[in-house]
């Protein structure tokens, strides 16, 4: 896969990396632009042309930005840019926000790098263990140990490939530290005093509605930060916006906190005041942000509130009445309450990305394995798509998840061809969305209660959520590659590997989902529908 290319959907896209002169501008350290076509040739093809109108894009933003006023900070930032922004050194002022973010993002870049580093360093350690396995003869290994001499063997490729790139981010990073340090060294330039600010008294209900038109922000998002906006108020007195300081959102904090909210309920509270404020600072409404450094601490044994289930959670759960006695509780819409758990638990993906699911979503696809033969495998398509209303969390959450063997083994790919002959529009189509549009939100109440009072698990920190933290646990227990287990789970890359090109392939993401299994873990009875 060419630098810059990624395939996400089956459809291509080019990725690039923001200049750093650019960064306030565009408020984000990389760009990622749909190239539309799902043909690798012609995106081969358009990948140079989409890159040099992005060299285009960049030089006219530059010459725009150099014939605005010149180029501002706060008194704590430096006052002009580094020789790389040379084009366009003259700009329109540059608020602290946007020089935190420029910083914090060099910050990261070089945090990762070290980080990277180290996890190399432990990898190759532990593969030299696993090579003990995966180096023997191949005749008379099992199904695990050639998973692993399969992994192996790809595994060489990418670590090539990430070296390479690693190697031209990290002459990127000094040399872009070499020219924030000298500008940080040069005597602030005088500019001229700012204008003086016009008194202004925007409510904060004129800022949710702002900042949720900009972001698109979904509406239970909007009413959440809106009732933030009403508490606020309640607690701290009707300010608006440019009047709020640092000591009303203490007031804010402590007052919720003394009426018995939770350190991680207001710990919420304040993220999402803080990210309105935030906005009203980026976008000239006041000078800077109050909320930013007020945070609340929460003990830990509040914030680890989810855990894995255990063997004997799992037992108890797949030998209930839905699987024991083919129960259906009505609230348990149907065949959803059979699948859901199973799907939970062999996939690690979230209840509202597994309820939201066509039969056009699960399909059987071809790949070339470790040795170019052909081989094919279910896999399972998490997808947005607009038109049918499915929604997922970010990026790293559209990929595709191969089917387990178990899964195959209960008859999973018999349910989804019923569900297609049968012109289905979705795999559990007796989901009903709530008023926020989430298919599994009823759902997941009802799964909440069965588990408590019929099951028996009374553990609060054991929910639905908690099939996605047991997959992770049991991926780890037997060596799953930790890039293969984030890439099946969603989560966003970690690795140098995992950061270019379309991540693992078909054939690395099969084997590993292979060797996933939860020891002592006995499949429940077949649907009824499907014992012979």
């Amino acid at each position: 896969m060419p630098t810059g290319l990624i395939r996400r959907g089956g459809r291509y896209s080019i990725r690039r990396r923001v200049p750093i002169d650019l960064v306030a501008h565009y408020r984000k350290p990389e760009l990622t632009k749909a190239l539309g076509t799902a043909d690798p040739k012609v995106a081969r093809r358009l990948l140079p042309l989409k890159w040099s109108a992005l060299d285009k894009e960049f030089e006219a933003i530059r010459a725009r930005l150099a014939m605005t006023a010149p180029y501002q900070t706060t008194d704590d930032a430096p006052s002009k840019l580094p020789d790389v922004a040379a084009k366009a050194s003259s700009r329109a002022p540059m608020s602290e926000a946007e020089w935190e973010y420029i910083q914090e993002n060099e910050a990261f870049w070089a945090e990762k790098d070290a980080k990277e580093e180290f996890e190399r360093e432990e990898a190759e350690a532990e593969e030299r263990t696993l090579l003990a396995i995966a180096q023997g003869v191949a005749e008379g290994l099992t199904l695990e140990q050639r998973a692993f001499r399969n992994l192996l063997r790809d595994k060489d490729y990418f670590r090539q490939v990430a070296e390479e790139h690693l190697a031209i981010a990290r002459s990127e990073l000094k040399r872009a530290q070499a020219q924030l340090k000298a500008a940080q060294a040069e005597p602030a330039a005088s500019s001229g005093a700012e204008a003086p600010r016009t008194a202004a008294s925007t409510p904060l209900d004129v800022i949710v509605d702002k900042w949720a038109a900009e972001r698109q922000v979904s509406a239970k998002g909007v009413e959440a930060h809106r009732a933030v906006g009403r508490w606020f108020i309640e607690r701290a007195g009707d300010l608006s916006v440019e009047k709020i300081t640092k000591r009303d959102v203490l007031t804010f904090k402590d007052k919720m906190l003394e009426e018995g909210a939770t350190p991680a309920n207001v710990k919420v509270k304040l993220t999402r005041l803080r990210t309105l404020l935030n906005y009203a600072a980026s976008n000239d409404f006041i000078t800077e942000n109050p909320a930013k450094s007020v945070t609340v601490v929460v003990p830990d044994a509040e914030r680890n509130k989810r855990k894995p289930f255990d063997l004997q959670s799992l037992t108890a759960i797949f030998t209930s009445p839905i699987y024991a006695q083919d129960e259906r509780p009505k609230e348990g819409r149907g065949e959803a309450a059979y699948w859901l758990p199973l799907l939970g638990l062999f996939t690690g993906a979230r209840l509202e990305e597994l309820g939201q699911l066509r039969p056009s979503d699960v399909r059987e696809e071809s790949y070339p394995d470790a040795n170019e033969a052909d081989q094919t495998a279910w896999f399972i398509h998490l997808v947005e798509d607009d038109q049918d209303d499915l929604k997922l969390k970010n990026a790293s959450s559209e990929r595709i998840i191969p089917v387990h063997p178990s899964l195959e083994q209960q008859g999973f790919i018999r349910f989804v061809r019923d569900a297609q002959d049968d012109g289905r529009n979705r795999l559990f189509p007796e989901l009903r969305p709530d008023k926020w549009g989430h298919l599994t939100a009823k759902w997941g109440e009802w799964f909440g209660d069965y588990k408590r009072n019929v099951i028996g698990i009374t553990d609060g920190r054991l929910v639905f959520h908690s099939f996605r933290h047991t997959f992770k646990r049991y991926a780890r227990h037997v060596k799953m590659v930790e890039g293969v287990q984030r890439q099946i789970m969603g989560h966003s890359g970690k690795d140098a590997a995992d950061d270019y090109g379309d991540g693992y392939t078909h054939h690395q993401l099969v084997e590993g989902m292979r060797l996933f299994k939860v020891p002592g873990f006995k499949l429940p009875p077949l649907p009824p529908a499907f014992r012979a």
